[in-house]
């Protein structure tokens, strides 16, 4: 295919310098057709498979994060140290060992654990194993099929990836914004309560996110949320609670987490004169146990502000 230059000039040997290359790029086309499709497909094999890779396992000490909290999850099953403490060790968790891996670890195991939590558990497949009789088969077939369709891989890494951020406790604060986001598929209700439940765990520091929720009157999940936030804040010195953040639940519809902020009120709270408006507003409550938790910590802050709206007696103040 030789290129003869033309006499009238160089825009005519451009222009069929142009036509010699689209030929050959036709010829190579037809010539090693399967060969380009199947170069096409291999790269785009690879590019998905950079896009949805699992995330690099970490490695301390030789071994993976896996293979760490394996032995935290099989210690902690089996109660070899969770209730006694270690006359050893000195220690009274449950594995010191794979705690300490975990903690050395720290962050670079969330994305890792962020996998493991996103899990849903289908049960489509013992479904079908059942309606299909497979559980007539004999006993070697059977049981080989049964470690397969009951195999708990999946939910027992998600076990063991709320089990790494409890161990992890004030360094997993920073996942959870993440966390936040994988509750709000209404689809995906097992990865939601788990990850609300680790939520739960990391205390006070993970109100910010759980307010959110709150804050949300259509969100799928927020009574599980709600379950959350009185848990932490029923756990923690009333000191140590943000006067804003109890006026912000006294706002709530849910009753019993309004009556728990009465209460954490009634305590020694710094600034808790902020809570008047909100709980005389809580006086018209068509709930009676929200109007006499109201009244009992209006007269607690301040008597002169306090009315005899509520009906009914008065709650006696929790004690912490």
């Amino acid at each position: 295919m030789g290129i003869r230059r033309p006499a009238n000039g160089k825009l005519a040997f451009k222009r069929a310098l142009r036509l010699e290359v689209k030929h050959g790029i036709v010829w190579l086309m037809r010539r090693y057709k399967w060969l380009l499709v199947l170069v096409v497909c291999l790269l785009a094999m690879i590019s998905l498979w950079l896009a949805f890779r699992p995330p690099a396992d970490p490695i301390y000490r030789g071994r993976t994060l896996t293979s760490w909290a394996d032995q935290y999850s099989n210690a902690h099953q089996g109660r070899q140290r969770a209730y006694l403490p270690s006359s050893s060790l000195r220690y009274e968790g449950v594995d010191a060992e794979a705690e300490e891996a975990m903690r050395a670890i720290g962050t670079n195991a969330f994305p890792v654990v962020l996998k493991w939590l996103h899990f849903e558990d289908d049960h489509s497949s013992v479904r079908l194993y059942y309606s299909l009789g497979l559980d007539h088969l004999p006993s070697a077939l059977r049981n080989r099929i049964r470690q397969w369709v009951f195999d708990d891989r999946g939910l027992r890494r998600a076990q063991e990836a709320s089990q790494v951020l409890q161990v992890l406790g004030p360094d997993a604060v920073q996942i959870a914004p993440r966390l936040i986001r994988l509750c709000n598929k209404a689809s995906e209700p097992d990865t939601a309560y788990r990850s609300l439940a680790v939520l739960g765990t990391l205390g006070t520091n993970a109100l910010p996110q759980l307010m959110q929720v709150l804050q949300n009157t259509n969100h799928p999940y927020r009574g599980a949320a709600v379950r959350q936030v009185e848990q932490i804040l029923s756990r923690s010195p009333p000191l140590s609670l943000q006067t804003p953040l109890l006026v912000e639940c006294l706002h709530d519809r849910n009753s019993s987490l309004v009556i728990l902020a009465c209460q954490l009120l009634c305590a020694t709270s710094p600034n808790r004169t902020l809570a008047i408006p909100a709980l005389q507003s809580n006086l018209l409550s068509l709930d009676p146990t929200v109007r006499a938790a109201s009244s009992n910590t209006l007269h607690a802050i301040s008597p002169e502000n306090s009315t005899n709206l509520s009906s009914g007696p008065r709650l006696q103040p929790k004690n912490f």
